[in-house]
């Protein structure tokens, strides 16, 4: 299931027996699902809460109350959804399918505390409204009179442009440091709206690319039914707002409250577990104690497995307790902050020792441990299952030795691909088969697509550029180097042609002959190299497709979040690549490894790899880019309609959620005592056809 723990969807509802089935529906069509979703009923006399009740969603809560009005509603709905993002959808309105993820990935791009975007009036039957009707005639006056005054600030003195709370995607500290909705009938919104104005004008965000709301226009609009009543209510509430004094209050009573929102807002650690599915495998039963074991947590793609791990292990019955035996990071930061057990011991066997004393786990996951690691937790008689990450090509005879020594101290390993198996296997004679081949899945906030237009604006593309993106740590596995060749062979064919490199360029012998081999093609800015960020869902979005040529590679996070955003992908044969692209290449295109056979890379070989398998690799590539950039998949209007199927079907497929959910069967068998090296039982192959 792909879910966005940062987003709890509310919903006031009074009277829309008529409506609000679509309007819930339309939450669970979403392509990124909210954490929750919360519906108080504000004492329907119709059957709006037995409708609501009839759609028997786990993640959704209900509650009824006497009628006190729709701020009443909201202020008791918010205060319960547990996301720090809140979507507001009133209960005959409706979402678009993607308005969960884009009003997200706008929000995080603009470190925005609340964001409005264009709404789609509808009628009572879900026709648009022609231009004609009175409100699209209003409607259309405020979007212009909003581009005329140049900012939310100026333009919200004239209309309320935000229409409808439908339309608030707001962070949670925003409705708290404002006091939540205030005891208007009529003008609710709009009083809130300019209370956010007066607070943090430059948090306040409207993106006209965001057309995700469908308000509906009919007899039975609060508004609709006392025009005059509204009125006298909007002047009176424009009266209260127009003081110098408030002015004044506002900017100097308000200023903690900025502060606390500026530090919010720029945070990217994870949400907290969540509680809701925490009882979906465990029952009454207590929960596993897992250690999950890695040498130091700081950025790359096993490091984001694992804090996947931790963070959905809990709705699988599995409790996790993280142990960085060198060192921490980035990632075990962040981890810590969002409430995950963490211990680092800074290489000492002693404090591994304690750990395990301390935490008494009744199974440990390791990523990559050492054989040292291995053999001091011997002596707990823990059962520990090793996942294979990678083909490991960097090892020499001696690493190949202890690796080989470790089997005897593992109940089981697991692999991230077939090809990392194999790698493994050949290297370790008479090794057992794995437990299970189980693919790295990707979390959902980190591929939630911006639109289109406003990404490729973000990134200052131009309409005709065609952008190939890799995101990677600049080195040599990675071989950017190779990839600007084969990239050079395709621009001469294609001049629209736009590279696009992400990463960290800590390596910084091999980054500067990067920079060098392609000094021409920076300065005719068709090569860009950017600097590593966490924020890759604004790229993924601007971009026509992934391309990676890896020499060896586990399972590629990167091109499977990626997929996970809709682009095809051109991957190096390595690690999963042919899963990724698909048994027939429906997601995309393998060429071959720039070293040859990917099951005997090596170091030599990187260093100086076969020139005819180069030669091959690159041919292959550069044909590879310009077909997925060329007239493949149609115009932009196929491509889009191509591109959110592709995505769906690579969350389907890739989905953290089932990752960790193959991993915690794992677990399970380890700590039953059904697994074991030594004539292990046929492995449970999870990896995606």
């Amino acid at each position: 299931m792909f879910r966005a723990e940062d987003v709890s969807v509310v919903i006031p509802a009074y009277n829309h027996e008529r409506f609000v089935a679509e309007a819930v529906a339309s939450v669970q069509n979403q392509s990124l699902l909210p954490r929750d979703i919360v519906v108080v009923d504000d004492g329907s006399t119709d059957r709006t809460a037995e409708v609501v009740a009839a759609a028997e969603i786990p993640a959704l809560s209900l509650l009824r109350e006497e009628n006190q009005g729709a701020h009443v509603a909201l202020n008791r709905a918010i205060a319960i959804g547990a996301g720090r993002w809140i979507a507001i959808l009133n209960s005959d309105d409706a979402f678009e399918p993607e308005r969960l993820e884009r009003a997200l990935g706008v929000a995080r791009e603009e470190e925005a505390a609340l964001v409005i975007g264009r709404v789609k009036l509808i009628d009572e039957t879900g026709a648009a409204l022609g231009p004609e009707h009175p409100t699209a005639v209003w409607y259309a006056e405020a979007l212009a009179a909003l581009e005329r005054a140049g900012s939310p600030a100026r333009g919200a003195r004239a209309h309320n442009f935000a229409v409808t709370t439908s339309n608030f995607f707001v962070r949670k500290e925003l409705w708290a440091a404002l006091g939540g909705f205030r005891a208007f009938r009529w003008v609710h919104d709009y009083d809130f709206l300019l209370r956010a104005l007066a607070l943090c004008p430059e948090r306040v965000v409207f993106e006209p690319s965001l057309e995700d709301v469908r308000y509906r226009v009919h007899p039975g609009n609060t508004i609709t039914r006392n025009v005059e009543g509204a009125l006298t209510e909007r002047a009176s509430m424009m009266k209260a707002h127009g003081g110098l004094w408030r002015r004044a209050l506002h900017g100097i009573g308000w200023a903690p409250g900025r502060d606390h929102l500026r530090r919010a807002l720029a945070s990217r650690d994870f949400a907290p577990p969540s509680v809701l599915a925490g009882a979906e495998a465990s029952g009454d039963q207590e929960p596993i104690r897992c250690g999950l074991v890695v040498e130091n947590l700081d950025k790359g793609g096993l490091e984001m497995v694992v804090a996947s791990l931790a963070l959905l292990l809990p709705a699988h019955g599995i409790e996790p307790f993280l142990l960085c035996a060198s060192s921490g990071g980035t990632v075990a930061g962040r981890l810590a902050r969002a409430g995950i057990p963490l211990y680092v011991a800074g290489g000492r066997r002693d404090l591994w020792r304690a750990w395990a004393d301390e935490v008494r786990p009744h199974v440990i996951s390791t990523h990559f441990m050492s054989f040292d690691f291995l053999e001091t937790m011997a002596s707990h008689g823990i059962p520990t299952v090793e996942t294979v990450h990678n083909t490991y090509a960097w090892l020499g005879p001696h690493d190949w030795e202890k690796e080989a020594a470790k089997q005897r101290l593992l109940s089981g390993i697991v692999a991230v691909s077939r090809t990392a198996d194999a790698y493994h296997a050949r290297h370790i004679p008479g090794r057992a088969d794995p437990l299970a081949i189980i693919p790295n899945g990707v979390q959902p906030e980190r591929v939630c697509t911006l639109p289109r237009n406003y990404a490729r604006a973000a990134l200052g593309l131009s309409a005709s550029d065609r952008m190939l993106v890799h995101v990677g740590r600049i080195c040599p596995q990675k071989n950017q180097t190779g990839l600007v060749a084969a990239f050079r062979e395709a621009l001469r064919a294609n001049a629209n042609a736009l590279l696009v490199l992400v990463g960290d360029g800590s390596d910084r012998a091999y980054s500067s002959a990067l920079e060098a081999s392609g000094a021409d093609l920076v300065a005719s800015r068709r090569l860009r190299i950017l600097p590593h960020t966490d924020d890759v869902a604004t790229i993924l979005s601007a971009a026509d497709a992934w391309v990676s040529n890896s020499f060896f590679e586990g399972w590629s996070v990167g091109a499977t979040e990626a997929l996970c955003c809709g682009l095809p992908v051109v991957l190096s044969d390595c690690g999963g690549s042919r899963e990724l692209a698909g048994s027939s290449g429906e997601r995309g295109t393998v060429v071959p490894n720039p070293a040859g056979d990917p099951l005997a890379v090596s170091p030599r070989a990187i260093v100086a790899p076969d020139p005819g398998s180069v030669a091959r690799n690159r041919d292959a590539l550069a044909a590879a880019m310009l077909d997925v950039i060329g007239g493949r998949f149609g115009g932009e209007d196929a491509r889009a309609e191509i591109r959110t199927q592709r995505a769906r079907e690579g969350r389907a497929r890739f989905a953290a959620d089932a990752m960790t959910a193959a991993h915690a069967a794992v677990l399970r068998r380890a700590v039953a005592g059904e697994v074991a090296l030594a004539g292990a039982p046929s492995p449970v192959v999870a990896v995606p056809r």
